[in-house]
Order: structure tokens, then C-alpha cells, then sequence
């Protein structure tokens, strides 16, 4: 019996501090965390998929654009081109090539004369290559 009582009596003390500890670890984990941490973390926002952003940005430019060639002195707005990465710019270029007409292009030829050096660096070669030599 005594060694009942004794093991009892160990269990009866061990058992406080195991919920002491356990009651610690919830506490802290409950516990709102310190109000500099909203103030140095920025909220994080899902960003959608590149894919999903793509597609109608594109189609959305590739129409203002050839509307905006297709017109008497029409010119293109390369603002819109800025922020394109290369393999959307050819993708869309490439769309243009079918898209545009005879006019279309002979102002797509004006507006290409008008670039700043910049432009000419990042256009350029992409007109001629995809759309300015198959049409010749």
C-alpha cells in the first residue's frame, strides 16, 4: 500500500506540472502577438497566376492597339507595351501581324520613326523580326 500511495503521490505531482507546462504552452500560443509585429509586417496578398493576368491584359492591348493603327494617323501608345515581358510583347506582336491591315502597318512604320532611342532598343528588333519582314 505504501508503495501505491508513493507512486500515486508522484503521479498526483507530476501531473500538475505536466499541465502546468501544457497550460504554459497554450497560454503563449493564445496570446496576441506584440503589437510591433503589426506594425513591421506587410499584409500579404495573394497574387493571382501570371497566366490568369496575361491573357486578357494582352487581348485588352493587342485590341486598343491595332485600333489605335487601324485610324487616319493612327499611332501606337508604347506606354501600354512598358511593362510586357519579351515573350508576351512577341506573342502579341505575332497576333498583330494577322490582326493589322496595309494602313494599319504603314502607321505602325510612322510611329515606329517617332520612337525614342529606348524604344527603338526594345522594339525594334521585335516589329521587323515578327511582323515588318513576313508581311514584305
Amino acid at each position: 500500500e505504501e508503495t501505491r500511495s508513493e507512486s500515486e503521490d508522484s503521479d498526483e505531482k507530476d501531473e500538475p506540472m505536466n499541465n502546468s507546462e501544457s497550460q504554459t504552452r497554450l497560454d503563449q500560443s493564445v496570446l496576441p502577438p506584440s503589437t510591433q509585429f503589426y506594425f513591421t509586417q506587410a499584409e500579404r496578398i495573394p497574387e493571382p497566376t501570371r497566366a490568369a493576368i496575361a491573357l486578357p491584359q494582352r487581348w485588352d492591348i493587342l485590341e486598343c492597339t491595332c485600333e489605335n493603327l487601324e485610324r487616319n494617323n493612327g499611332k501606337i501608345d508604347f506606354t501600354q507595351l512598358e511593362n510586357l515581358p519579351e515573350e508576351d510583347l512577341v506573342a502579341l506582336v505575332n497576333e498583330m501581324a494577322g490582326k493589322l491591315s496595309s494602313k494599319g502597318i504603314y502607321n505602325l512604320c510612322q510611329s515606329m520613326n517617332d520612337m525614342t532611342i529606348e524604344q527603338r532598343l526594345k522594339y525594334l528588333n521585335i516589329f521587323c523580326t515578327h511582323l515588318l519582314l513576313p508581311k514584305v
